[in-house]
């Protein structure tokens, strides 16, 4: 996982620089840290229903294999995930020791990944500084180990069920990486690397449909190569618009059959148990709470209530909306002096936008769940934006959730 576009050549190079192993230190350092998930069991929230009494995926014969490829159990279509758990079963049975191992391992090597993802971001973002490349590591381990140690990440990789979620950011930040070597290298295998990477992560949860956007971000800022001098609408930018519809076309399939699943499950919450109104408080609600779950995360829990009716002048929606036009108005105004916090912000809210409650799921009863402090990928981002933030400034840390007890 070395990152090799530190390496220096020329006529004068006598021997290639050393290998960068920070990236394993980030992977073992992680690792180590979720030693503990491996004396967990399977707990019968979610646990049960997907594994312990589903014999479907405990295989990888052809029935299985068609299976995982059409069931919208619980109303997810993520073919990839049943794939991992039907290589746990053949490989460990039903002991729960090796579903929890591939979970942390699976983190691990999502840590690696954004160390190498943070590192080529910082160097971009940091250009103009002429930063040296011990810097450059070091605020790319930052980044990493935050990601990797943040009390976010305990209920993707502790609970066994929410291996989608390590298994799409692992994913989702392999695609980022091998976008920005394409971007780096101009390598059309590193551009269709990208694109396969995305549509395993979309086979893995359909959170991760919002990539694209992130992508054309990165674009802006720190690659420099949408907006600005580079225009929107040059050849240039134009060829850049390009590159991004096979990411489109993908995401469009997986946010259709996102749907389709989630109607065979529980639905989408109708229009007359949450209305337009409700929603966009609750949207905007979710985000400051998210945010505020990622910069200090006390009081973490599996499950956060929404007792309805959602009441949209009731004071903590109307602070958190406040919040969120702080934020957004503090983005715009440092704009030019501090771009990544404009870019870190917006690719944090893109990556959460399908889990704000837009399109909220289920009928919800008098005390239904808000949502859990989540989503390895929907913090997987915002990390990845921290790492922007730190290439104007500093680093930050970010965020996840709770073990399911």
């Amino acid at each position: 996982m070395d990152d090799h576009s530190d390496q220096l050549s020329g006529p004068g190079r006598a021997s290639a620089a050393p290998p960068d192993v920070l990236p394993l230190v980030a992977f073992v350092a992680t690792a180590l840290a979720f030693l503990p998930a491996l004396a967990g069991g399977f707990i019968d929230w979610d646990d049960g229903s997907l594994l312990l009494r589903n014999p479907w995926y405990r295989g990888l014969g052809l029935a299985n294999l068609a299976w995982m490829f059409s069931t919208v159990r619980m109303g997810h279509w993520m073919p990839l995930n049943w794939l991992s758990f039907g290589l746990d079963y053949v490989i460990w049975g039903m002991n729960p020791l090796g579903y929890h191992l591939t979970n942390v391992a699976l983190h691990a090597a999502a840590a690696a990944v954004l160390y190498v993802v943070a590192k080529r971001v910082l160097r971009v973002a940091l250009s103009d500084c002429r930063a040296t490349n011990g810097w450059l590591r070091a605020g790319a381990l930052v980044a990493a180990l935050a990601f990797g140690f943040h009390p976010l990440r305990v209920e993707s990789v502790a609970w066994i069920t929410e291996r989608r979620d390590v298994l799409s950011g692992l994913f989702y930040l392999l695609t980022i990486s091998t976008y920005l070597r394409y971007v780096e290298r101009r390598s059309r295998g590193a551009y269709w690397a990208s694109v396969g990477c995305f549509a395993l992560a979309l086979m893995s949860k359909s959170i991760t449909a919002s990539l694209p956007a992130v992508l054309l971000l990165l674009d802006v800022y720190p690659l420099g190569r949408l907006g600005g001098h580079a225009g929107w609408l040059t050849r240039e930018a134009l060829r850049v618009w390009r590159e991004k519809l096979p990411f489109v076309a993908l995401a469009g399939v997986a946010a259709v059959v996102a749907f389709w699943a989630l109607a065979q499950g529980s639905g989408l919450t109708p229009l007359r148990t949450l209305s337009f109104g409700a929603r966009a408080a609750l949207s905007l609600y979710a985000l400051a709470f998210y945010l505020g779950k990622t910069l200090w995360p006390a009081h973490l829990s599996p499950l956060y209530e929404l007792v309805l009716p959602v009441r949209p002048l009731e004071a903590r929606f109307v602070l958190g909306a406040l919040g969120v036009v702080a934020v957004t108005a503090t983005a715009l105004l440092f704009r030019r002096r501090w771009p990544a916090l404009l870019a870190a912000w917006l690719a944090f809210a893109l990556t959460l936008l399908p889990v704000l409650g837009v399109a909220h799921n289920g009928e919800p009863g008098p005390g239904s769940a808000l949502g859990r402090a989540r989503d390895e990928v929907g913090t997987a981002c915002p990390r990845r934006g921290v790492a922007w933030a730190h290439g104007a400034r500093r680093p930050q840390l970010d965020a996840d959730s709770s073990v399911a007890e």
